[in-house]
């Protein structure tokens, strides 16, 4: 939604994994961005949001037309943000739009993945019944998925995570993840990604590899100032979200002003 002086934006895809497909990232811009942000820290940041997003975005278009600085949590800003947020709440309801449920249930992470993966799941379906009526043979096939990145087979109960009840500003968190591979699939890569407060943007994120039964002890730190007062974790198992084998996300954790311990 945008209007003389604001640009809201609802993006039900993003989960702090996910990567924004878009014809962009073809470009040599992007490709000299990329390159850039290995070095440059802001470079870096804007490169992530790039990628990712956040859940929602609200920018003041008259002061910062480069939609630098995201509103979403601004004090200052809430009564614009409602505004905007019936309005396309509104529009929703008048053209039946599908999204209205990811919508009115935004701040849920679990009912805006179920909504976005039933809808890559009724695309594959429509993919694969267009080639069947157009009579492509196999390799016709291979290459026209091979773009879309197909997510990989879904397998349940791979791997769990433990984490404190709360934890504090600028000290460090420990996730504790069991994983529990068949011997089938080998040696897998495990993401697991810091999130802060309702947008679920990205603190951080580190990889490692996993394979059979064990468990994993990570640490990672939290910022002095985190948006709407708590973290959360998500993790996946697989070389890239695009194709993972399972993905988890964790409940809020409060952050409470001091504890006496780092969080275990």
């Amino acid at each position: 939604v945008q209007t003389a002086r604001y640009l809201y934006l609802f993006n039900p895809w993003s989960n702090g994994e996910r990567v924004m497909a878009t014809a962009t990232s073809g470009t040599s811009t992007y490709r000299r961005m990329a390159e850039l942000a290995k070095s440059d820290q802001g470079i870096a940041y804007r490169h992530e949001l790039y990628q990712h997003r956040v859940v929602e975005e609200l920018f003041d278009v008259e002061r910062d037309p480069d939609c630098l600085v995201n509103l979403i949590e601004s004090p200052d800003h809430q009564a614009a943000l409602q505004e905007l947020r019936a309005t396309l709440e509104q529009w929703m309801v008048d053209t039946n739009d599908h999204a209205l449920t990811a919508f009115r249930e935004r701040d849920n992470p679990e009912v805006r993945e179920a909504y976005v993966l039933e809808k890559e799941r009724e695309a594959a379906e429509r993919r694969g019944g267009k080639r069947k009526k157009a009579g492509k043979n196999a390799n016709d096939d291979a290459a026209a998925t091979k773009p879309n990145r197909p997510r990989g087979k879904q397998q349940p109960d791979l791997i769990s995570i433990s984490l404190p009840d709360k934890t504090a500003v600028g000290r460090t968190i420990i996730a504790k993840i069991t994983h529990q591979l068949s011997d089938d699939l080998g040696e897998q890569q495990l993401h697991v990604t810091l999130k802060q407060g309702k947008q679920g943007a990205r603190i951080s994120r580190q990889v490692v590899k996993v394979t059979g039964t064990g468990e994993v002890k990570l640490t990672f730190d939290v910022p002095e100032e985190v948006p709407s007062g708590y973290v959360s974790f998500a993790a996946f198992v697989g070389e890239e979200f695009q194709k993972n084998l399972q993905h988890i996300q964790s409940e809020p954790i409060p952050l409470v002003e001091s504890v006496r311990t780092p969080a275990q």
